[in-house]
């Protein structure tokens, strides 16, 4: 992801010296440049929305082994204590949450991504 921030970056001043080259008129050069900086909030938006559901999955993982570690009965065969039970439901509770605003956010991804391509194809050939 860290990459991805870093590339992005270094194409912004290489966008900016072929916007102003391939356009002698200033207010052409300013239309390309900020469609292209559009387009890059967008690819932003994308990565962060990415990080945030790799973070989110991560977290899910962490949440599932407390609760199977909670669940899990003891050497003598005992079922675990109400203290215990009780924070496994509270965990899963937290767990379906996650999921839940999970699914937004995948619905974001789709969209950008869908305005990402309607963009790019109905861009201006120069």
């Amino acid at each position: 992801m860290c990459k991805a921030v870093t590339l992005l970056s270094m194409v912004h001043v290489e966008v900016q010296d072929h916007i102003y080259q391939i356009s002698n008129l200033r207010s052409v050069s300013d239309y390309y440049y900020n469609m292209y900086m559009d387009y890059s909030q967008k690819v932003l938006d994308l990565l962060n929305l990415v990080s945030s559901a790799i973070k989110q999955l991560i977290e899910r993982r962490l949440l599932l082994n407390l609760s199977l570690r909670l669940i899990k009965p003891s050497g003598d065969g005992q079922i675990s204590s109400p203290e215990k039970l009780n924070k496994v439901k509270d965990a899963l509770i937290i767990f379906v949450h996650i999921d839940h605003k999970q699914a937004k956010k995948t619905q974001c991804v789709k969209d950008l991504l869908e305005e990402l391509s309607d963009l790019i194809n109905n861009t201006p050939v120069v």
